[in-house]
């Protein structure tokens, strides 16, 4: 048989696993409506810059709101956004 003391330690235990892991789901959850959010957005942005010849001003201005870095590289181009998402294009060769 199990002391009341032993089953409330238990029971202590496993309400402090459960919380960390309802944390750690909120969390993901909250990282892949962010990352849901940014590629909507940036397939909206390729199709509108597709259509035109040059940016419109708030094409620009939405860039700079979302985009934390663009790094240009040897075998491609690197978006950073604030999020915490990175989107990596290759050039095409």
């Amino acid at each position: 048989m199990i002391s009341p003391r032993r089953k409330s330690r238990f029971h202590c235990c496993s309400f402090r696993s459960l919380t960390g892991l309802e944390d750690e789901r909120g969390q993901l959850q909250n990282t892949a409506v962010r990352y849901a959010e940014v590629k909507t957005w940036l397939n909206t942005f390729i199709k509108q810059t597709m259509q035109g010849d040059a940016l419109t001003t708030v094409d620009g201005t939405t860039m700079k709101m979302l985009v934390d870095r663009i790094q240009i590289r040897n075998e491609g181009i690197v978006v950073e956004f604030k999020c915490g998402v990175a989107i990596e294009q290759e050039y095409v060769k």
